[in-house]
Order: C-alpha cells, then sequence, then structure tokens
C-alpha cells in the first residue's frame, strides 16, 4: 500500500481527516488515477468538511448513480457516526465500521455474520459466515489468482456441502455460478435435522463430467428417490445394493 495512502487511513481512523486529507491529497497528486487517493480523499475531504464532498464524489470513475448509493450514501452514515459523541455512539444499521476499516487497510474483520481478511480490497484465504443466531453457516476460502473459490455449507456444526464456485462482482452487484457440487450429507424426507453421512471413500459429485450412477458403484447412504402412482419409496444404498428406507403413500 502507498505510505501516504496508508498513513491517510491511519489519520482517518484516529479521526484527524484534516491531516488524512493532506496525506491522500499528496497521494492524489502523485497519481491522480489513483482509485484509492480519490476514494480516501473523498471520505477525508466529507468527513473534514462534516459535508458529502460533492466536486470529489462526481471525479470517481463510475456511473454518477452507482457511485452516490456506493461512496456518497457511506460518506453520509460515517459524518453522521462521527460527529456523535463518543460515548452517545451506536452502531449504525446496515453498516459496518469495522468492515468498512478492514477494507480500506488491508485489516482482519470479525462481526456477528462473518469474519475474514481483506487485501487490495479483495477477500483472501478463509472466510466464515455465520446465521443469526452465531451458527457457522458457511465458509467461501478465496483464490488468490481466480475467480473461482470453494464454497462449504454447514449444519448443525457438520459439513453438509462443498461447490466450487465462480463469484464475479461488477460494482456493488455480485454474480456466482456453480462450477461443481460435492455433497457430504444429505438431509432425509420426513426426518428435519436428521443428516447420513456420505464417506470421504464415496462422497457424491454431481455434474456434467461425473452423473450419479445407481448400481453396483454407488456410494453408501446415498438416498434415491422412486415415484409410483401410489407414492413416493425411498431406498438407501449400501454395499452397492439398495434396500426400503421410507415409505410415502399418496
Amino acid at each position: 500500500m502507498d505510505e501516504n495512502i496508508e498513513k491517510g487511513w491511519e489519520y482517518f481512523f484516529n479521526e484527524e481527516f484534516k491531516k488524512s486529507a493532506d496525506k491522500f491529497e499528496q497521494a492524489y497528486v502523485l497519481d491522480t488515477t489513483n482509485l484509492k487517493s480519490i476514494i480516501g480523499l473523498f471520505y477525508s475531504k466529507s468527513l473534514s468538511r462534516n459535508e458529502i464532498d460533492l466536486k470529489l464524489l462526481k471525479i470517481i470513475p463510475g456511473e454518477s448513480e452507482h457511485n452516490f448509493y456506493q461512496y456518497g450514501m457511506s460518506a453520509a452514515t460515517l459524518i453522521k457516526y462521527y460527529s456523535t459523541p463518543k460515548r452517545e455512539r451506536e452502531a449504525p444499521f446496515d453498516f459496518s465500521i469495522d468492515q468498512f476499516k478492514a477494507y480500506h487497510t488491508d485489516g482482519y474483520v470479525k462481526t456477528k455474520q462473518f469474519e475474514g481478511q481483506y487485501i487490495n480490497q479483495r477477500e483472501v484465504g478463509l472466510w466464515k459466515y455465520y446465521n443469526l443466531g452465531g451458527i457457522l453457516q458457511k465458509t467461501i476460502r478465496y483464490s488468490d489468482s481466480t475467480d473461482i473459490h470453494l464454497v462449504t455449507y454447514y449444519s448443525q456444526n457438520k459439513k453438509i456441502s462443498e461447490e466450487l464456485t465462480e463469484i464475479k462482482k461488477y460494482g456493488s452487484s455480485v454474480s456466482y455460478k456453480v462450477l461443481k457440487k460435492t455433497i457430504f450429507y444429505q438431509e432425509l424426507p420426513d426426518k428435519i435435522g436428521e443428516y447420513l453421512f456420505v464417506s470421504d471413500e464415496g462422497f457424491c459429485i454431481y455434474n456434467k463430467e461425473s452423473p450419479l450412477i445407481f448400481g453396483e458403484n454407488t456410494p453408501d447412504n446415498v438416498i434415491e428417490e422412486e415415484t409410483s402412482l401410489e407414492g413416493i419409496n425411498y431406498y438407501i444404498w449400501r454395499g452397492g445394493k439398495r434396500s426400503l428406507y421410507l415409505e410415502r403413500k399418496f
């Protein structure tokens, strides 16, 4: 990270906004195309003046409407937060100060919903995501070199599936494309919260190159559904053979 930019954020989070703006301005003069210096200058100037700097907002590359919502609204939230006496401050709704700081300073962030490391304003390494009860719901292991990352889902502290996923970001929007899915547990019909383990030696991989074929090589504990006019039968596979596990009549 550029020394002026690094120092600019240090002053910023120490609430020395004028000194912060000076450092970002020095970085901007050295390279007027550096997006990090432009954004840092916008936030520091806005906070030092206690109002959104519309002139600087206009020079941030991108669509003006998108920039207003991404940067302008964030600046408004930060102005309100930092202009409030410390003892009276409350966490902003739908905005994490800790995440904002980690994003701009190559930091590690930990909130009730997620935790992970930022470097160069990108998620790196293993990120953990939690539900409202604070229970681990999924992890994403971000690749350093591609947009393809490993997403793992959990239930009741058990790994239930993995997805090799292409994650692309376009401004504030994100697209997800699952390239390959691995199932480790299968939730049983009509048995809420109960799972069957599929061993590492025989987990199911569903994709075009490797479809699941029922037969002597079927992994243990795979559930097969068979529908007829009378109802639905669920068969469990073990040792290459299936047996009736659950029967539902229409």
